[in-house]
């Protein structure tokens, strides 16, 4: 790897940093927290584990769980890792998969959610928004993708100003895939929620602030330094 992408491999990481550390709120390790609204769910029969080695916590029916004591608010990223356990087709392509519904703005009342929908039994790979009234479905805004067998990171980022987006990370949890619009949330609850089927694996639910722009801006000027000295050597 180049100097070059290297800085900006370190560029995109500052975007979304100490959500595998300091920042996880939920590690599944072992069992769910207990100031959920209810337990959803199971480890991971298989041992699945996220690429930081955190474990898999598995969904397999459309229940909803809400937490107000984990805060979630504008300013701030939340992460999970997400695996949506596509199982090979000897016939060609995948079978299974599911949904994870990554809730925030949450409380008794509702959520809104950042969806990943995998159920390749139905021919379908998004991700989207949604808004869940009384934990009811009601998509804001969505995106083709095509999931694989493997892991992301999920990142919903919600801006000072309000304004929220969804991210894709690879399982380098750096490198950026995918990214969607979501609502604009002003005066909304900090709850987080949680709903999935299909067998889906989450892992390692995380908040961190959101950087600095000026961190982010230093590395990315080193990046854009660089390439500009190369194109004069090569000229």
């Amino acid at each position: 790897m180049t100097l070059i992408m290297k800085l900006a491999a370190a560029a995109g990481a500052l975007l979304i940093a100490t959500t595998a550390e300091a920042a996880v709120v939920e590690p599944f390790a072992g069992a769910m927290r207990t100031d959920w609204s209810q337990g959803i769910g199971a480890p991971d029969p298989y041992g699945a584990t996220a690429p930081d080695g955190s474990p898999g916590w598995a969904l397999s029916y459309p229940a909803w769980a809400y937490n107000s004591a984990i805060s979630f608010a504008p300013g701030q990223v939340l992460t999970a890792w997400f695996n949506p356990n596509l199982v090979a087709d000897p016939a060609g392509g995948f079978d299974g998969g599911g949904q994870l519904f990554l809730g925030f703005a949450a409380n008794a009342a509702g959520a809104y959610s950042l969806d990943a929908s995998s159920d390749q039994t139905l021919n379908t790979g998004s991700i989207g928004f949604q808004a869940n009234a009384g934990y009811g479905n009601a998509d804001l805004a969505t995106a083709d993708f095509t999931w694989a067998d493997q892991w992301y990171l999920l990142a919903v980022v919600w801006a000072p100003d309000g304004g929220v987006t969804g991210d894709i990370y690879d399982a380098d949890g750096v490198t950026l895939l995918e990214s969607i619009a979501g609502p604009d949330l002003v005066g909304a609850p900090t709850g987080i929620a949680l709903a999935g089927y299909g067998g889906v694996d989450v892992a390692d639910i995380a908040v961190s602030d959101i950087p600095e722009p000026g961190a982010a801006a230093l590395l990315l000027s080193g990046v854009a330094g660089l390439v500009r000295a190369r194109r004069r050597t090569v000229g």
